[in-house]
């Protein structure tokens, strides 16, 4: 069984293989010591898990109807392996549905979000119960949020709004995976992760102003360097 990474294409897998390289070490606390498989499923898991972090962001944000794709996203571009694979660990396809369900049948924020919050908690046991490299997850999340960013403006001007919000996703999982690594390393991890974070002006709703394009391709390359300094000065 085999996993692909959502969004990805051949060709920047082979860029982020090339400049986004962390070597093995002991920055995480489960990593390395299960199968390729389980590992792949973890990321896997995490960029999804993205797409719902950028969902539940909207919702609180009071924007029912840009949250709905966010919500769908995940298991929409979900090939059947895939989904097989994850029933083996007990999330089915319709957990992916039901808050999506939710709002199309006008039901309240509260509502709608707890169900977004229990479908996140559910990924995150299956992440506990498999084999998982925080640190990969981590720089495939801030890789596809730099290209989807990328996307979403044009001539520094947020045109797709979806893009714009998943980007924000990314990092925000990304920041929860940073809690997964060791204690020494996990708060400095964060930190970088905020830095970023915070180059979204308004969060998840997209502004006039947005951080230019060209400054959050260079501040995330240059927190990937950085984390893997880091990363590989802990031994």
């Amino acid at each position: 069984l085999t996993f692909c990474v959502v969004g990805c294409s051949a060709v920047s897998m082979e860029r982020f293989n090339n400049n986004f390289k962390v070597k093995q070490s002991k920055v995480y606390e489960k990593s390395w010591s299960g199968s390729q498989e389980e590992i792949d499923l973890s990321e896997q898991l995490s960029i999804m898990t993205g797409h719902v972090r950028a969902g539940l962001e909207l919702l609180m944000r009071g924007e029912f109807d840009m949250a709905e794709p966010h919500l769908m996203h995940p298991i929409s571009e979900t090939d059947k392996d895939q989904k097989d694979g994850f029933k083996r660990f007990g999330l089915n396809e319709e957990r992916f549905h039901e808050p999506a369900t939710l709002i199309r049948n006008g039901e309240t924020e509260k509502l709608v979000s707890d169900k977004a919050l229990l479908l996140i908690s559910e990924i995150e046991l299956i992440q506990k119960e498999i084999r998982s490299d925080a640190s990969r997850n981590i720089l495939t999340l801030l890789r596809l949020a730099s290209e989807e960013y990328s996307i979403a403006l044009v001539d520094d001007i947020v045109v797709d709004a979806s893009e714009y919000q998943d980007a924000y996703g990314f990092i925000l999982e990304a920041k929860h995976q940073s809690r997964k690594m060791h204690p020494a390393i996990s708060g400095k991890t964060q930190a970088k992760l905020e830095n970023i974070e915070h180059l979204w002006i308004d969060g998840v709703i997209p502004t006039n102003t947005p951080t230019l394009e060209d400054g959050m391709r260079k501040s995330i390359s240059q927190t990937v360097k950085d984390l893997n300094t880091l990363w590989e000065g802990f031994h």
